[in-house]
């Protein structure tokens, strides 16, 4: 494998983590918004937060999703591995 191959096989990787992390992302601002709608801890009050975060994390995803559509697959003879 040369230099750029490797140097793209560490940015999919960077990528997966990534998109792991924005999906983890994800679960948490989902769990975070049902708390915010339990008892008396001031209802709703993070409303206006979980959407920005909501919004984040969706940019986040579309973000990987473009980059990994950019970053050329050389190592795999130029095609995504299945």
């Amino acid at each position: 494998m040369d230099n750029n191959s490797a140097t793209n096989a560490m940015k999919h990787e960077m990528l997966d983590r990534l998109e792991y992390t924005a999906e983890l992302a994800g679960l948490q601002v989902t769990a975070l918004s049902a708390l915010d709608h339990v008892g008396d801890s001031g209802d709703y009050d993070l409303q206006d937060q979980l959407a920005t975060l909501h919004e984040v994390v969706l940019e986040l995803r579309a973000a990987v999703k473009r980059s990994k559509s950019v970053v050329p697959w050389v190592q795999f003879g130029g095609q995504k591995p299945k």
